[in-house]
């Protein structure tokens, strides 16, 4: 995972932008081959952004398979899934008394979510 710096000038701050957006890019590409190659949304996803959350390849793509087309329901989206377990692996909340991580989990998945509606 890429941790930004603290940057004082437009050109670093730039190149920070330019950075996330290439992670972002790499990621969607990622995802969409995963997808051709017919795994689930909810596999491709997770799978995209593995070597980012510390498990492999394999593991995103068993943990994403009984998510797939709304849960086998067509419930709620596998892309949506995917991304919420990525960001659960990311800031999920681990310590039950740590209510800081559960308010930055809370965020993120609110954040993703009204993104996803949009």
């Amino acid at each position: 995972m890429v941790v930004p710096t603290i940057c004082s000038t437009s050109a670093a701050k730039g190149k920070l932008i330019r950075q996330k957006e290439y992670r972002i890019m790499i990621h969607k590409e990622k995802a969409l081959q995963l997808f051709a190659d017919k795994y689930h949304c909810s596999q491709a996803v997770l799978a995209a952004f593995a070597d980012e959350c510390g498990i492999t390849e394999e593991q995103a793509l068993k943990l994403g398979a009984c998510f797939g087309s709304g849960m086998r329901k067509g419930e709620v989206c596998g892309a949506c899934t995917g991304a919420l377990m990525e960001l659960g692996l990311k800031y999920g909340q681990t310590d039950k008394e740590d209510l800081i991580s559960r308010q930055r989990a809370n965020a993120v998945n609110d954040e993703m979510m009204k993104k996803f509606a949009d």
